[in-house]
C-alpha cells in the first residue's frame, strides 16, 4: 500500500464521517435512535463534549484549556501515527494492519475537526 491509496482513503472516511454527523446533526434530536439493522446496529444521537466517557479536564476562568491539551494530544498522537505506518509500509507490514491504522487515524482527524468546528456551528 502507498501514501496516494492511503491519503484517498482517509479523505473518502472524513467524507462519510462528517457528512453523517452533520446530517445528524441537522435530522435527529438529541437521544433519538434510528434502528439501521434490528438487535445489531443502531444509530444513536449522543453527544459528547469531553474526552472518552465525557471525562473532561477541570479548567477555570473562560477558556477551556482541557479541550486545548486534549486537542494537542489527538494531532500529536495522529503524527505518530503517520510516522508509524510510513515504517510498517517500509517494513511490508500486512495491508490489513495499514488498514486498520488508517481507520484509527481517519477516526482521530474527525474528532479534531469536531472538537475546533462543530461547537462553533451547531451551538445552542
Amino acid at each position: 500500500m502507498n501514501w496516494k491509496k492511503i491519503s484517498i482513503l482517509i479523505v473518502i472516511l472524513l467524507v462519510a464521517d462528517q457528512l453523517l454527523k452533520i446530517w445528524v446533526k441537522t435530522n435527529m434530536h438529541l437521544d433519538e435512535a434510528i434502528t439501521i439493522f434490528p438487535n445489531w446496529f443502531q444509530l444513536h444521537f449522543v453527544e459528547n463534549n469531553g474526552a472518552a466517557f465525557g471525562m473532561q479536564i477541570a479548567s477555570g476562568g473562560g477558556f477551556d484549556w482541557g479541550k486545548l491539551i486534549l486537542s494537542l494530544f489527538r494531532v500529536g498522537l495522529v503524527g505518530a501515527m503517520i510516522y508509524y505506518i510510513n515504517y510498517l509500509i517500509k517494513e511490508k507490514a500486512p495491508k490489513g494492519v495499514i488498514i486498520g491504522l488508517v481507520l484509527i487515524i481517519a477516526g482521530a482527524i474527525g474528532n479534531i475537526i469536531d472538537s475546533a468546528f462543530y461547537g462553533l456551528l451547531f451551538s445552542a
